[in-house]
């Protein structure tokens, strides 16, 4: 996948306001409890006025800024510039409501509360490390307003060296914090960093597997539709295109195998040549797509006819074979009476037309040690005698 060379930054600097506001959205709901410990100390001797002033403003700039963190992570605007912007103004307001409680509860003497106020502060700057650090600029600009205000603050101080203690101490801490900050920021960025490559490659490989998903349904598709067409190739080599019956070949396929069974276990088969009449006549009189028409409506009605253990296949123009496997002449000599019947007794009708068909059916039992060729050579004497016996009738060979 190939990205203009400012897509990468753009996306980075997203991914990073985003982990931005996850931070904030934590931190400022807990910053309240800073700012009840701040509250429940100073309540006994700080003015009420000042005290609820105070806790009520910087806590609802909490909320707000929960809130704001909150609605972005569920919106995720394109542009972030505006919005780092608004929560830079916040950053600094929320310091300088923190160097103002400084100064509103500053009683000028270094007593308990005064280190309590020390100690919430140092806290503070502890507490929004992680969230700011992914912004070190704004992380600084913190720290520097809390600082200013604790100088502001410790200015009146009398002891020179507690002043300049206090001070060089809390610089120190808020030095060894924004150095500290800075490590985290470098964290953080390589954090969002691996983040954005995992799920780059996560994308990546998901696409790849779509495609190779795709790939296989097309390769399934393929592999089904070339069954299909083998299948197709294949009943079209053993069937005959027009009746729907065996061919020729498919036909002396399973004479030999029922010749050969016969053979070897001795058991009864006889196989009989049908011959449809005059259908030369048939093609003539009312044309070629009405003897195909004959052709199809005679397979349909033999076949319906036929037991579920015979077989019959077309050999030819309008002969068809057929095969009566463990059935003796006399059976066969049956089954092939009611076949020529129902031919003969039930008109054709094709289109308007009523076309009277009729056929003839020559019978062969099988000989031991038969031949296929030998087998076929006398049921077609058969027909030939019963063509020659006036046509629409069964005739068995010797």
């Amino acid at each position: 996948m190939t990205t203009t060379p400012s897509a990468a930054p753009r996306r980075l600097h997203r991914a990073l306001a985003m982990e931005f506001y996850e931070r904030l959205r934590r931190s400022a709901l807990l910053g309240i409890l800073s700012i009840l410990v701040v509250f429940v100390f100073h309540a006994p001797s700080a003015a009420p006025m000042r005290l609820w002033g105070w806790t009520l403003g910087i806590s609802a700039l909490m909320v707000l800024r929960a809130w704001r963190a909150h609605r972005i992570g569920l919106r995720r605007p394109r542009s972030m510039e505006w919005q780092l912007r608004v929560d830079a103004a916040l950053t600094v307001a929320s310091a300088a409501l923190w160097g103002i409680m400084l100064v509103l509860f500053d009683s000028g003497q270094v007593d308990t509360l005064f280190f309590v106020r020390l100690i919430v502060i140092a806290a503070a700057g502890a507490f929004v490390q992680a969230t700011l650090s992914v912004y070190i600029w704004l992380y600084l600009a913190y720290i520097s307003v809390i600082w200013l205000h604790l100088a502001f603050v410790s200015m009146p101080l009398h002891d020179t060296s507690l002043r300049f203690g206090i001070l060089l101490g809390m610089l120190v801490y808020f030095v060894m914090l924004a150095g500290n900050g800075w490590h985290l920021s470098r964290l953080s960025r390589k954090q969002v960093i691996s983040e954005q490559k995992a799920r780059s490659l996560a994308a990546l490989l998901t696409k790849r597997l779509e495609r190779e998903r795709e790939l296989l349904s097309t390769q399934l598709k393929l592999t089904s539709q070339l069954q299909r067409a083998n299948n197709e190739l294949e009943h079209l080599a053993y069937h005959d295109a027009l009746t729907g019956l065996m061919n020729r070949r498919a036909s002396l396929i399973a004479l030999d195998k029922d010749v050969t069974r016969a053979n070897r276990y001795g058991h009864a088969l006889t196989i009989g040549i049908a011959d449809i009449d005059h259908f030369k006549r048939v093609n003539d009189t009312w044309g070629h797509a009405a003897g195909d028409a004959v052709l199809h409506e005679s397979a349909q009605r033999l076949c319906q006819a036929l037991r579920g253990t015979d077989l019959i296949g077309r050999i030819g123009g309008e002969e068809f074979l057929l095969i009566f496997d463990t059935t003796g002449l006399r059976g066969a000599t049956e089954v092939a009476e009611r076949l020529r019947s129902i031919l003969a007794t039930t008109p054709f009708e094709i289109g308007r037309d009523r076309i009277d068909v009729t056929i003839s059916i020559g019978l062969a039992s099988h000989r031991t040690d038969e031949t296929v060729e030998a087998l076929l050579a006398r049921a077609d004497d058969a027909l030939y005698a019963a063509k020659s016996a006036g046509r629409n009738q069964v005739q068995s060979a010797q």
